[in-house]
Formats: C-alpha cells, structure tokens, sequence
C-alpha cells in the first residue's frame, strides 16, 4: 500500500541495513499459510486475519476484483523475483489461487493456467535464472512519480556483489502500477550505461535485459 517511493525507500533502507550474506538470503515471500493469499490481500481492502473466520466466510469477491488483483500480483512477482534474496512461491500463488486467512489459505492446490499467472512467473524464473545480476549482482532502486518504480541489477567490471567473477551483465524492471501508462527513465550511469528512456503501459511490468 506504499507508493512508489515509499516502497523504493524501503527497499534502500533493508539493503543498508542487513549484512551482506543475509541480504541475499532473504526469504521473500507474497504468500504462505500464515497469512491471506496474495490475490485475496490485493482484493480487501484491510488485513484479512484480523477479522473472525466467521466474518471471513462471509466475505466475497467478485470476478472483476479478483481479475484486477490478479493483475496486480504480476507487479508484486516482477518485484519478488527482481530484488536480492530467495523468492520462495506459496503453493498455489502461480495459478491465482483464492483463500482468506488461515486454514482457507491452505485448499487443496488446483490449476487455473487461464489466469495467465504460470507463463508469468514462469518468465520472470528464466530471466532470473539465465542472468547472473538477478541472483549475486548489486541493486538499485529509483522510482518516478507515485506509481512507478524501477529495480536495476547489475555486474561491475565482471564482479558480482561479492566480489566474484560473474558475466557482466544488467538487467531493469520497471513496475507502473498506475491506471495510465507512462514514459520512464532510468539512471543507469551505477553500472557504466546512459540513461534508459522507454515507455510502459499501465498496471504493468517489464524486465529489460540491458547487457
């Protein structure tokens, strides 16, 4: 519920605060049996687990709000799987499961490819895995505006975070979680590149690969 900013500002103050290795350790979670699913979250307004179940049984969701929630879930995957650490996916998440706040959280898993969700976080998965930078490089976060918010990671000189020797490599998200879409532009001067100009559509992301 942060604005662009505010999340940027967020994420710049956990990666100045943690140590290094557990940093990158992170366990970055959307969903787990703690807490409501990740598409019901997005859809109410207010923390489902402070309501009774009773109240929560209650409760119902209509198509559209769980069509735009959905939506919604691809910005959150594309910064999941974009910063620092281990993106762990809640069973389910990936097909757009429904459930309040524990136990209906926890249903039998059930496959909906049509939501589009699985090609989408199985794309995100390749461009982690086929880019260095999205696993051990350094990060930076920028945002323009209210809604829209950048992640770049990036190699130096063929070194990691770590100091390891690692394929230089940098890749950009741009999340605009806006109505309308936007032209955006990215400092990318942190990893010897100009500045990148582009245009993204709303209640959208994209992952560049920029060398």
């Amino acid at each position: 519920r942060l604005d662009a900013p505010g999340l940027r500002d967020f994420l710049i103050n956990q990666k100045n605060n943690y140590p290094k290795p557990l940093y990158y350790s992170l366990m970055n979670l959307l969903g787990s049996h703690d807490v409501a699913r990740i598409v019901n979250s997005i859809a109410y307004d207010a923390v489902l687990r402070e309501l009774p179940r009773a109240e929560q049984l209650k409760l119902e969701f209509t198509d559209e709000s769980i069509s735009k929630a959905m939506d919604f879930e691809k910005l959150c995957a594309a910064v999941q799987l974009s910063v620092p650490g281990v993106p762990s996916i809640y069973y389910g998440d990936e097909q757009g499961m429904t459930g309040t706040a524990d136990p209906f959280n926890r249903k039998p898993f059930k496959e909906n490819r049509k939501c589009g969700l699985h090609d989408w976080y199985k794309y995100l998965a390749k461009i982690r895995n086929t880019n260095p930078s999205m696993r051990t490089g350094e990060a930076s976060f920028q945002a323009q505006g209210g809604d829209i918010l950048m992640i770049l990671r990036y190699d130096v000189g063929g070194r990691d975070a770590f100091g390891t020797p690692s394929a230089e490599n940098a890749v950009l998200t741009v999340i605009n979680r806006g109505e309308e879409g936007s032209a955006f532009a990215a400092d990318c001067s942190c990893c010897g590149l100009p500045e990148y100009v582009g245009e993204i559509g709303p209640l959208s992301a994209e992952v560049i690969v920029l060398k």
